[in-house]
């Protein structure tokens, strides 16, 4: 509550208890003692900054830095700010001095997910980490979002299309459009994740020699194709469509059957073949 707002609500609160301790006199000695400390905290709550009653984070100030604040709540619970200003700290008497920098980069980049594209240069221009510690720090960052991505491990066998989408996990948040082919054996057993192509997809970059050459030179049985939409809506487009239809007839023709082609988005992926939606 800004301050002004809250010197209002206690001038008010003030008349009210003094039109009732006028009122009931029974009650006017601890009325007075109310008044007493209402007055009081107006003049401080007249001059308050918004930050002396908030912190930046939106929390309420405990009195504490990030450092400590994370110990109390356990890195899970702790918030977005304080996390930054914590990782991004060499040591603990640089964290409460980091915190500004770590709200300013909060801002920028506004969601966790966008933290992705944090470069090394956001870094050493925040928090004065150049060369191994900004690289440390992007590796850890990079850690942790295999990690998150990585459900419940290995992907050996493809039994739905789920398997494929989680296969594929760490190309669903790629700035640039990788077209991707999972090669499969007589059982379905991932043989290859294959990079067919990366950059904008077109039936001229992305043609049956370039998908099936991989897939032939291996034995695989069969194949599952896929790409990633970096803007993250994975709604096919007319030239997923065209490029799917054109894949699974040459897939027919040489005996490497194509499952089933799978637009990657950050939250959720579409079969192109059935158009169901998976995970999200």
């Amino acid at each position: 509550m800004p301050a002004a707002r809250m010197a209002a609500a206690a001038e008010a609160a003030a008349t009210g208890v003094a039109d009732d301790g006028q009122a009931g006199g029974m009650r006017a000695t601890t009325n007075s003692v109310r008044l007493s400390r209402l007055f009081d905290a107006l003049p401080q709550l007249r001059g308050a900054e918004p930050s002396a009653v908030c912190n930046n984070t939106g929390m309420e100030s405990d009195g504490t830095n990030a450092y400590r604040r994370v110990q109390l709540t356990g890195a899970s619970s702790a918030s977005l700010t304080d996390l930054v200003s914590v990782g991004f700290s060499r040591r603990e008497e640089d964290v409460e001095g980091n915190e500004p920098s770590a709200i300013d980069l909060v801002r920028k980049y506004g969601k966790i997910h966008r933290f992705r594209d944090l470069a090394a240069h956001d870094l050493g221009d925040s928090f004065g980490l150049y060369g191994f510690e900004a690289v440390r720090c992007l590796a850890l960052i990079e850690l942790g979002r295999r990690t998150a991505g990585s459900g419940r491990g290995q992907i050996d066998y493809i039994e739905c299309p789920e398997d494929a989408v989680e296969l594929l996990a760490n190309y669903r948040r790629m700035k640039k459009e990788f077209f991707l082919a999972i090669l499969l054996d007589a059982k379905n057993a991932v043989m290859r994740v294959v990079e067919v192509h990366i950059g904008t997809l077109t039936m001229s970059l992305v043609g049956p020699r370039e998908v099936f050459r991989e897939a032939i030179r291996e034995g695989a049985s069969s194949l599952i194709v896929a790409h990633n939409h970096p803007s993250g809506d994975p709604t096919p487009s007319p030239e997923d469509h065209t490029v799917t239809k054109r894949l699974r007839e040459i897939g027919e023709l040489v005996d490497i059957p194509v499952h089933d082609h799978i637009v990657l988005g950050e939250r959720y992926a579409v079969s192109v073949v059935s158009g169901v939606r998976i995970g999200g």
